[in-house]
């Protein structure tokens, strides 16, 4: 017999027909809903007008696959992984990709029975000869998992002042975008010095295209000098400029 799949939804900032946003609604448990139901649930979320902040509401979901908040803002939802390590910023996702990402079920292990137990001299040797081949691989493949940060360009200065830092990085903390259609570039700058790039459409997923970065100004100007894709202009707290396109802030 299958099962459909249920998950458990408590809303933040909601009213309980879900029709209106503010935060003096509170928390409101919502029991176990279907796919299908939270589907739609979302999707009526997600199309809600309103002149609260997208702070002020959210959707707290249970499932097997973990613990996950969206958030609604310019009629594009967002998803925030609870329990990713490390953390992942919440990125732009349509209703059918939270979906999707809920029902990826955890991977269950289940423990062979042990094979004869092997001379002690044998296990170690096998054990030095395994170490070292992972030592020389890692050795190789360390410009791949460790790319070296390319110097920024000679008008940006790298900010050293750890206040100064944190009141650049808090200014353009965020999400951005070129437009709300298919095909339109976001950006996720995190407080934890990544930056996400995706695309609104069926091409984009989830925490792909990530990249870390340093704070840089060139005179006053606040720059985001990623690691591997080039420097990232902050016009002011709102307004991004990246290979030439404007990014506006949604969140």
């Amino acid at each position: 017999m299958k099962f459909s799949a249920r998950y458990h939804v408590v809303t933040v900032g909601l009213s309980p027909d879900l029709k209106r946003v503010h935060p003096a609604f509170g928390r409101i448990n919502r029991g176990d809903v279907s796919r299908q139901q939270l589907l739609t649930v979302l999707e009526v979320y997600r199309q809600l007008e309103t002149d609260c902040s997208p702070a002020d509401s959210h959707f707290l979901i249970e499932a097997d696959s973990g613990r996950f908040v969206v958030r609604a803002a310019a009629r594009q939802l967002t998803l925030l992984e609870q329990d990713a390590s490390p953390p992942v910023p919440a990125v732009p996702v349509t209703a059918e990709q939270i979906i999707a990402r809920l029902g990826r079920a955890q991977e269950i292990s289940v423990t062979p029975k042990r094979p004869p137990t092997e001379p002690v001299w044998r296990s170690l040797a096998t054990l030095v000869l395994i170490c070292a081949g992972i030592g020389l691989v890692l050795h190789a493949l360390k410009p791949v998992f460790v790319p070296e940060r390319a110097d920024p360009p000679a008008e940006i200065t790298l900010v050293t002042d750890p206040a100064e830092v944190k009141t650049r990085q808090d200014a353009i903390t965020g999400i951005f975008a070129t437009g709300q259609r298919a095909g339109d570039r976001h950006l996720t700058v995190s407080a934890q010095g990544h930056v996400v790039f995706a695309e609104l459409g069926p091409r984009q997923s989830l925490g792909s295209g990530a990249d870390s970065y340093r704070i840089g100004r060139r005179d006053k100007q606040t720059c985001i000098v990623t690691t591997r894709s080039g420097v990232i202009e902050a016009l002011n707290a709102n307004t991004l400029v990246y290979s030439g396109d404007t990014y506006r802030r949604v969140n």
